[in-house]
């Protein structure tokens, strides 16, 4: 997780969200529809980043 950059996708347990810079992530929430907020907002840490593109 201290590697990751702009773009990445974080993953957590049966989620993905995409990384936008500044601890934010952008996702597709049940409900809400999509929505930016902090990446540390759910109560588990990340599993990790994948990068897509170096």
């Amino acid at each position: 997780m201290s590697s990751r950059k702009r773009g990445d996708l974080i993953s957590w347990e049966g989620h993905i969200a995409i990384y936008l810079g500044n601890d934010r992530r952008i996702e597709a929430a049940p409900g809400e529809g999509v929505v930016t907020s902090n990446i540390w907002h759910y109560n588990s840490t990340p599993r990790g980043i994948i990068r897509l593109f170096n």
